[in-house]
């Protein structure tokens, strides 16, 4: 089953203003390469209409870095994707990192920070996820 799921019709993506990004002008990415995304900004696909926002982290029970684990455990991160006004969601598993392809377009976890530690739990709006787009 596709992790994709269609959003609600209403407003695109790119007009909602809570969507803009906290720090200056939006990047643009190139294709093949990793970028960091924050919690709640947003990147535009170089030489698309395609906009990608981080929404959130909707649970992190990674293992703590300063910890040897016995079992692999996983933080869930979702985005959303915009491509001219239609827009879908998807879900980021860092146990199972899985590509996931919506509009003609692949996305492709490459990690997210911060690490856990058993010093401190990241804020929800702390983490950066890292990403590839490609066609």
């Amino acid at each position: 089953p596709s992790r994709w799921r269609p959003r609600k019709p209403g407003m695109p993506l790119a007009a909602m203003p809570a969507c803009a990004p906290v720090r200056g002008e939006m990047p643009t990415i190139p294709l093949n390469t990793d970028f960091d995304i924050a919690v709640g900004d947003m990147a535009r696909i170089q030489d698309s209409p395609v906009l990608v926002r981080f929404d959130t982290v909707t649970d992190d029970s990674r293992c703590p870095q300063d910890v040897e684990c016995v079992c692999q455990r996983n933080a869930t991160a979702r985005i959303t994707v915009d491509s001219t006004g239609t827009t879908a969601v998807a879900e980021f598993r860092t146990s199972q990192p899985q590509p996931v392809s919506v509009f003609g377009w692949t996305f492709e976890l490459r990690g997210l920070r911060p690490a856990r530690s058993t010093q401190s739990v990241p804020k929800p709006r702390g983490y950066v996820l890292t990403l590839r787009a490609t066609r």
